[in-house]
């Protein structure tokens, strides 16, 4: 029968670095996401792209990186695509040529 015991890497009589007390970098915690991230990503979780939009130019405005970099990734994944924006301004000009063309020849 299979044994259940987790497979450990490291050869037998070894102790893995990471765990041990000599290696600080192990003992440490991940950093804290900020309490200004947090809420920027909640309110995109949310929907509310207006307000992500805004919170994430305030945060890419900031000194701190922890609040800079998540600010700007967002900031640039919510900018407007100005292809869209052709796409759009084009149909409307096609629309009221049209518009025009059938109410001129009425």
């Amino acid at each position: 029968m299979a044994s259940t015991e987790p497979l450990d890497p490291s050869p037998p009589g070894q102790d893995n670095p990471a765990d041990s007390k000599e290696n600080p970098a192990a003992s440490e915690a991940p950093p804290a996401v900020p309490p200004e991230v947090l809420a920027m990503e909640d309110a995109l979780a949310r929907g509310d792209h207006q307000a992500a939009r805004r919170m994430a130019l305030v945060l890419s405005r900031s000194e701190d990186p922890r609040l800079r970099d998540p600010g700007l990734a967002l900031a640039r994944r919510l900018e407007r695509d100005p292809v869209v924006l052709g796409v759009l301004l084009s149909t409307g000009f096609i629309l009221a040529a049209v518009a025009l063309h059938y109410l001129g020849h009425r």
